[in-house]
């Protein structure tokens, strides 16, 4: 019995495994087609998308970070808390993806202003634990950030709980409510 299960797990990683590096290559093809988007034609609460390195390497699907611009910067949640940065800093060596969510000014408002409000909020190391509010990993920023404007970007509870509950770029990146523009353009 305990053979079984034993087996029955590592078979269901390695098939993890195997899907989640056919889905990244078919994402990574896709953004192969995306046209250049222009700094100029960013707007306060788009998302930025990112494939970063080291640590984001673990995390599944081809991008591996989000955050929001607003005002010339942008605002995210890292492993050092919830930060705002200059776009121009943030921009160094990265290819990145702009995705867009119809939402009125007034809702936007809202959801810039809970974003700011957490500036330095701690970073949640606990991915599947995500109901709180004050700790946050990238995505999961995002997706609470946008629940104050009236847009839920939460995947489903099936869909999500291949990744153990967590919230990835890749889910919000791929959800019905964001409209990809392309890739931003230096």
């Amino acid at each position: 019995m305990l053979v079984s299960i034993i087996i029955f797990i590592i078979v269901g990683l390695v098939l993890f495994i195997v899907v989640d590096i056919v889905f990244t290559y078919l994402k990574k093809r896709q953004i192969e087609n995306l046209n250049d988007f222009g700094i100029r034609q960013l707007k306060k609460g788009d998302l930025l998308f990112s494939r970063e390195m080291g640590f984001n390497r673990m995390i599944p699907g081809y991008w591996s970070h989000s955050r929001i611009y607003f005002s010339g910067k942008v605002i995210e949640a890292t492993t050092m808390g919830v930060k705002i940065t200059p776009l121009r800093k943030f921009l160094r060596n990265r290819k990145v993806a702009v995705g867009r969510v119809e939402i009125n000014q007034k809702n936007m408002r809202k959801i810039i202003d809970w974003a700011v409000a957490r500036n330095n909020k701690n970073y949640n190391w606990l991915f599947f634990l995500n109901n709180h509010d004050d700790k946050f990993y990238c995505s999961e920023f995002v997706c609470n950030a946008f629940r104050q404007g009236g847009v839920d970007l939460k995947p489903s509870f099936i869909y999500v709980i291949r990744y153990a509950l967590a919230i990835v770029p890749q889910d919000v990146y791929g959800h019905k409510h964001v409209k990809i523009l392309g890739m931003l353009k230096r």
